[in-house]
């Protein structure tokens, strides 16, 4: 006998997304943001400040940015986080499954990224320690209520 699937609208009942989890993908969204604006930003310092020098003349920011040099790899990895921070804040907001995945993979990369940095400054400020401890606290919850993503 053939069995009849009929699909119950109980059954696609959306789940309420917790408070937290909205703050948090709304976080996640708003610093990827601003990383690419801080990224834009510094670009554009970077190349006026170029071409002014150049030209040979003096601009405003010579005396500030007297010789920006541009590590690529940085920038790269800049927005490579900009872009999964807004991806998976956007999947967070929603519940799913991916986004948990994606998040993982964003502060795994961006914990490595820190304490590589962190080990290479012949200043060794503890203060850039504290957003992967912060990341790492945010995928620890997140990854204790993951039955509940989709």
């Amino acid at each position: 006998m053939d069995e009849l699937k009929v699909s119950s609208p109980v059954s696609q009942v959306e789940q309420k997304v917790p408070v937290v989890v909205t703050v948090i993908s709304w976080l996640m969204m708003f610093l990827g943001l601003s990383n690419f604006g801080v990224l834009v930003g510094s670009l554009m310092l970077a190349f006026q400040s170029s071409l002014i020098a150049h030209s040979g003349g003096e601009d405003l920011f010579s005396s500030i940015t007297p010789k920006m040099n541009i590590n690529y790899v940085n920038v790269g990895i800049s927005v490579l986080l900009g872009i999964g921070l807004i991806v998976a804040g956007y999947g967070l907001g929603r519940m799913r499954k991916w986004a948990l995945y994606v998040f993982t993979a964003i502060s795994a990369t961006e914990v490595i990224y820190v304490f590589y940095s962190f080990m290479g400054s012949p200043k060794q400020n503890f203060n850039v320690l504290l957003l992967p401890v912060i990341e790492l606290l945010v995928l620890i919850y997140l990854w204790s209520i993951s039955k509940k993503f989709n």
